[in-house]
C-alpha cells in the first residue's frame, strides 16, 4: 500500500513540474526524487488505521531559480489540493509541508548542479484486513 501512495504522490508532483520525477532520495541530473517512510498514528478497533507518510522531495538542477520555483509550486499545489488519489484500500485526506524547499548545496562531482531538499507529510486512511486471514 505504501508504494501505491508514494506512486500517487510522485504522479501529483509530476503534474506540477517539467523536471523528471523519480522514486528515490538522490535525484539524477535535472530531476526531482521522492521517497519516505510511514507510521500508524491511530489504529481503530476494526484495525483500520490513520497513517502519516513523511516524504522527501529532493531536486537537482543547474538552473537554481527554476528548481526552487518548481519545488515551491509543488508544495503549494499539494497542500492546497482538495481532490486526492484513493483506492479501495486507502484514501489520502491531506498533505502538509514539513520543510519548505531549501538549498542543500552543490553537487560535489561537477559543482554545477544545485541540490534542494524539502519534505511533506501525507495523511491517509487505510482499511484494515476485514475478513482477510493473516498468512
Amino acid at each position: 500500500m505504501h508504494k501505491e501512495i508514494l506512486d500517487a504522490v510522485v504522479q501529483m508532483v509530476q503534474q506540477n513540474t517539467d523536471f523528471q520525477v523519480v522514486v528515490g532520495n538522490n535525484p539524477p541530473k535535472e530531476s526531482i526524487a521522492c521517497t519516505g517512510f510511514a507510521s500508524d498514528d491511530v489504529v481503530n478497533l476494526d484495525r483500520d488505521t490513520l497513517q502519516t507518510y513523511d516524504i522527501t522531495i529532493n531536486g537537482k538542477s543547474g538552473d537554481q531559480e527554476q528548481l526552487f520555483s518548481d519545488l515551491c509550486k509543488i508544495h503549494k499545489k499539494l497542500t492546497l489540493r482538495k481532490d486526492f488519489p484513493h483506492s479501495e484500500k486507502w484514501q489520502i485526506y491531506t498533505i502538509d509541508s514539513v520543510s519548505t524547499p531549501r538549498l542543500l548545496g552543490l553537487e560535489e562531482a561537477e559543482r554545477t548542479r544545485y541540490l534542494y531538499g524539502s519534505s511533506i507529510t501525507v495523511k491517509f486512511y487505510a482499511l484494515g484486513m476485514k475478513g482477510e486471514r493473516d498468512t
